[in-house]
């Protein structure tokens, strides 16, 4: 598996390893970072994580796009130099103000901007060292090893965070524990009870670090340390991408020949000179001419039959990006806002707040108005997003230039003005018309009503997945049923991508719990009304009974405290 391989790999892997231990240390203390510094909830923590990881996973996309100009290498050097210095905002020690807000709020983006840099093209750079055909045969074997150094760098990373955290407080003689930040925030917010009160003095009086401190003295005492704490593991991961930026900048010789595109074989020349060599040996009078006559430039369109049988040009890779965008978001949307629905049952229940609520009003109005109410708050700020990406990319296009055709044709002295134009037209005219044809009200239309009603089949289950639990350490029991179909749904929706009219992507599309995801990858394609009909009302009824029985197991859960029920108790709360 070693033996044989380019020096470019190793050197590669390598860099990668130091950058994926510096990520997954900053990942694994983050969550408890913003809640801890900045009292944040669970919910709104988790938001926030949620949307920095879709901005991770989504920036590659646009890396690949410039990386196509200026080049991969250049890429992944300005990717990991804005990494850096996003963590390097993470690390430096702020006030739990407005200010330390938006630092940290900065560091998520500049880390975003750097892995989508970074993490694409260096693995491209990595296959291009393969299409050399004296290593051709040795890919497979190079990109287990290099993601083996990937799972090396994530493997230790959470092990240090920890680490680094329980040693910085050591100093102080605290040490960690889950329950404090959030009781602490209470005593600094006067919103704390006299039983967390008591919990909060029973935790402080075990660190020789608080002895003699009163309450009002060791809470924001104690978060200071922490955030300095948590501010050192984010150091680590400085240190971290400062030797990937070494082991990067040091061995470039070993890889530079692949940061502009593919490996150029020096073997290549030679064999074109011995083809050309045998061609001549054969005689054959005019053979240039007869060689340029029979070379024959391709382009291969594909088109769609619409109900009248007309022909339409189709681009599959715009129906792609399409249906990706849409389906992600509803998969995104689904998660976080669902989670947020479970959590806030958990937080009624925990605190006893649900016992007075539901006095006054019946538990399936409770479940059904929390659940309407955080969709009322995902449709708000999906629509102001919509808003701002709209004007961004107006006013962006505006000063680039991008909205003036006249910008898009290249400039020589060379070839006529008329040629241009007809090759710009030849090569981009099917594009643009594909583009102009795709139905964009019907997908925006079926967006909102799947997010819709997709949020409201899995929100009515996160709520009652809440209900039976008491805190969400007993969550993950539960869970796994509620999560498992979308995930499946997501795997469908990569295969709709290839075969839209398979069977699969069909059934896919119909079953209920998976077709907010497929759905939205077909739509572009075209779909019958019929099966969008039959999609659409399945996934109403599939609401109405999941919230039926959710209900039921709404109505009696929440009033339930101390035992986690067995999946046999709550199957006897549905025949209450």
């Amino acid at each position: 598996m070693f033996k044989g391989q380019p020096k470019g790999l190793f050197a590669l892997a390598l860099a990668n390893t130091g950058e994926r231990f510096g990520y997954y240390t900053m990942l694994a203390i983050f969550l408890l970072f913003i809640q801890a510094k900045f009292g944040f909830s669970a919910a709104a923590a988790t938001q926030i994580y949620s949307i920095f990881l879709a901005g991770v996973y989504f920036m590659p996309f646009f890396g690949g796009i410039l990386a196509d100009k200026i080049g991969y290498g250049k890429c992944v050097t300005i990717g990991i130099g804005v990494m850096f210095l996003g963590y390097l905002c993470l690390a430096i020690p702020t006030a739990p103000d407005t200010a330390g807000k938006i630092l940290m709020f900065g560091a998520l983006t500049l880390i975003a901007i750097g892995t989508g840099l970074f993490k694409g093209n260096l693995q491209v750079m990595v296959g291009n060292l393969y299409d050399d055909p004296k290593y051709a045969s040795k890919r497979d074997a190079a990109f287990s090893l290099f993601y083996m150094a990937i799972n090396l760098g994530s493997m230790f990373a959470p092990s240090m965070a920890k680490a680094m955290t329980n040693w910085s407080l050591s100093k102080y003689e605290l040490f960690y524990n889950a329950n404090v930040p959030a009781l602490a925030h209470q005593v600094m917010n006067g919103t704390i009870t006299p039983e967390n009160m008591a919990t909060l003095e029973g935790i402080a009086a075990t660190m020789p670090g608080a002895a003699g401190m009163d309450m009002a003295t060791f809470a924001p005492y104690y978060i200071e340390r922490l955030s300095t704490a948590y501010n050192g593991g984010f150091a680590v991961a400085c240190v971290s991408l400062i030797f990937s930026i070494m082991v990067y900048m040091f061995t470039r010789k070993t890889f530079k020949h692949v940061e502009d595109g593919a490996a150029r074989p020096k073997t290549a020349n030679a064999e074109a000179a011995v083809e050309e060599n045998k061609l001549k040996g054969y005689g054959i009078p005019q053979l240039e001419q007869i060689m340029a006559d029979v070379e024959s430039n391709v382009r291969v369109n594909t088109y769609t039959l619409d109900d009248k049988g007309e022909e339409k040009a189709s681009k599959v890779e715009i129906f792609m990006i399409i249906g990706y965008i849409a389906s992600f978001m509803i998969y995104m949307f689904i998660f976080l806002f669902g989670n947020m629905v479970m959590r806030s049952v958990i937080e009624e229940k925990t605190t006893r707040i649900i016992e007075v609520i539901v006095s006054s009003v019946k538990p399936f109005q409770i479940m059904m108005g929390k659940i309407l109410g955080v969709a009322s708050v995902a449709l708000t700020q999906f629509f102001i997003w919509v808003v701002f990406t709209l004007a961004i990319v107006t006013v962006a296009g505006s000063a680039l230039g991008l909205n003036d055709p006249a910008q898009t044709l290249p400039v020589t002295t060379d070839i006529p003005v008329d040629e241009i134009v007809a090759a710009a037209q030849t090569e981009g005219g099917d594009f643009l018309q594909a583009l102009k044809d795709v139905n964009y009200m019907q997908i925006v239309g079926c967006f909102l009503v799947y997010f819709v009603l997709g949020y409201l089949l899995y929100s009515s289950m996160f709520a009652a997945v809440g209900a039976v639990v008491d805190n969400e350490a007993d969550t993950q029991q539960f869970i796994l049923p509620v999560t498992m179909p979308i995930i499946i749904g997501l795997f469908i929706m990569l295969h709709t991508f290839q075969y839209p009219d398979s069977s699969l992507s069909f059934w896919g599309s119909v079953i209920p719990f998976t077709s907010p995801l497929v759905m939205m990858a077909r739509i572009a394609y075209g779909v019958p009304a019929w099966e969008l009909a039959l999609s659409i009302g399945l996934l109403v009824v599939a609401f109405v009974g999941m919230a039926y029985l959710s209900g039921k197991i709404y109505r009696v859960g929440i009033l339930m405290y101390g035992k986690k029920p067995s999946w046999k108790e709550i199957y006897k709360w549905l025949k209450y």
